[in-house]
C-alpha cells in the first residue's frame, strides 16, 4: 500500500489465509457436490420401486449423502480454525505495527501506509482507518458479484421449484441448496462486511476531526471501540476477500486514502 500508486503488496498473513481458502474450497466442492447426490437421490426414489436397479443406484446415493454429511462437517471446521489462525495472525500484526509490541509471528512494517504517525493509539487509528478503506471496497465489489451469483441462483430455485412443485423432497433440497452459505448466505454476509466497514471509516473521520480540534478525550476507548467493531465484523462473517477485488480496488482505495491523510491531517 506505499508510494504514489498501487503495487503489489501481500499480505504479511497472506500464507495463512491461502490455507484457510483452500479448506473453504474444499468445503465448498464437497458441499455442493453432497446437494447433488442428494437431489439426485430424491428424484430416483420418486421415479424407483423396490427391488430395481434405480432404486438400489438410490440407496447407494443416500449412503453417500451420509459420508459427504460428514466429510461437510470435518471441512466446515478445519476453515474455521484455519481462518481463525491467519485473522488472529492479522490482528496481532497490525497492533504490533501500531504499538511496537512483538506479538505476531509475521512483520507488517511494509504493509500499511501509516510510516508518517508514530506508535501509538493514533497509529492503532490510522492501520483500522486504511484497513476500513481497502476492506470496503473489496466487499463491495465481491458484493456485485456474488449478488449475481445468488439472483441467477434463486431464478432457477424459482424453476426448479415449480417444476418438481410436486416433489416437496426435490424442491425443500433445491431451496435449501441455493439459500446455503455458499450462495445467498455468502451474499449477504459480504454485504455485511461493507456495511460496517464503510460506517467505521466515517467514525474514524469523526475521531480525527476531534483530534484535530483538541478534542482527545476517551480517544484510546473510542479508538478500541471502532477496532473492536471492526474485527466482530470480520469474525462473524468468516469472509477471505478476494485477491481479484484488491487488484481491482487497489489503487482507487490508495488515493482514497492519501486523500483522507490529507483532508483530517493525519501523521
Amino acid at each position: 500500500m506505499k508510494g504514489g500508486r498501487i503495487v503489489e503488496v501481500k499480505a504479511p498473513q497472506k500464507g495463512l489465509f491461502d490455507q484457510a481458502l483452500c479448506e473453504y474450497k474444499k468445503y465448498q466442492a464437497i458441499l455442493i457436490v453432497s446437494f447433488v447426490v442428494a437431489i439426485a437421490e430424491s428424484l430416483l426414489r420418486s421415479l424407483s420401486s423396490p427391488e430395481t436397479i434405480v432404486y438400489f443406484i438410490a440407496q447407494f446415493f443416500g449412503f453417500a449423502s451420509v459420508v459427504l454429511a460428514i466429510c461437510i462437517f470435518v471441512e466446515e471446521r478445519n476453515y474455521a480454525n484455519k481462518f481463525s489462525e491467519a485473522e488472529n495472525e492479522r490482528r496481532c500484526s497490525m497492533l504490533d505495527n501500531a504499538l511496537g509490541s512483538k506479538y505476531a509471528r509475521t512483520e507488517s512494517s511494509n504493509y500499511y501506509d501509516t510510516d508518517q504517525i508514530d506508535k501509538g493509539i493514533k497509529k492503532v487509528l490510522a492501520n483500522l482507518h486504511e484497513s476500513c478503506i481497502y476492506t470496503s471496497a473489496e466487499a463491495k465489489y465481491m458484493e456485485k458479484r456474488q449478488c449475481w451469483i445468488a439472483g441467477v441462483g434463486i431464478a432457477i430455485m424459482l424453476i426448479c421449484a415449480y417444476i418438481g412443485l410436486k416433489n416437496i423432497a426435490f424442491s425443500s433440497l433445491i431451496l435449501e441448496f441455493f439459500l446455503s452459505y455458499i450462495i445467498v448466505g455468502r451474499c449477504l454476509d459480504v454485504r455485511s462486511i461493507a456495511i460496517s466497514a464503510e460506517q467505521i471509516e466515517k467514525d474514524a473521520c469523526q475521531i480525527w476531526v476531534d483530534i484535530e480540534n483538541g478534542i482527545e478525550k476517551n480517544l484510546e476507548a473510542k479508538v478500541f471501540n471502532l477496532l473492536l467493531r471492526y474485527e466482530t465484523a470480520l469474525a462473524s462473517a468468516q469472509i477471505i476477500l478476494s485477491d481479484a477485488a484488491y487488484k481491482a480496488c487497489g489503487q482507487t482505495c490508495l488515493d482514497e486514502w492519501h486523500e483522507k491523510v490529507k483532508r483530517y491531517h493525519i501523521g
